[in-house]
C-alpha cells in the first residue's frame, strides 16, 4: 500500500507515518514544516518539503499513491477567528488543492482528519 501523509511531521501525523510503516506501508510525507518539526519525520519515508496550497509543487506526488491521510492545517479555534485568511488559505484552499489531486489521480481513500477544538470548548 502506498500512502501520502499531508502534515506528516506534526505530533498526529508523524505517528501516523510510524503506524503505517509499522503495516509494512510505503509512506511519503508533504509537510512544509510551518508545525511541524523535523525531529518527528521518520528516515524510512520520502519527505517531501511543500505547502499544500502550492498545486504545482504537490501535484506530482499524488501519482501511484493509494490512500492520503490529510493532516496538514493550521491549527486552533481562536487564531482563526482573529486571523481568519491565512487559516482559509491553509484549511479550505489547501484542503481543496489536496482533495483534487487525489481525484486527478485516482487515489481510492482519503482520510481527514480535524482538530478536537472542532468539536468542542477546550476551555
Amino acid at each position: 500500500m502506498n500512502v501520502l501523509v499531508t502534515g506528516g511531521a506534526g505530533f498526529i501525523g508523524s505517528n501516523v507515518v510510524d503506524k503505517a510503516l509499522e503495516k509494512g506501508w510505503s509512506v511519503k510525507i508533504i509537510d512544509n514544516l510551518s508545525t511541524g518539526f523535523v525531529e518527528n519525520l521518520n528516515p524510512l519515508c520520502d519527505f517531501v518539503n511543500a505547502d499544500i496550497c502550492d498545486y504545482d509543487s504537490i501535484e506530482e506526488h499524488f501519482e501511484g499513491i493509494d490512500v492520503v491521510f490529510h493532516l496538514a492545517a493550521l491549527p486552533r479555534v481562536q487564531p482563526s477567528i482573529d486571523n481568519p485568511l491565512p487559516y482559509n488559505k491553509v484549511n479550505v484552499e489547501g484542503r481543496l488543492s489536496v482533495l483534487d489531486d487525489c481525484n486527478n489521480y485516482g487515489v481510492k481513500k482519503i482520510v481527514f482528519c480535524s482538530s478536537f477544538s472542532y468539536y468542542c470548548d477546550s476551555a
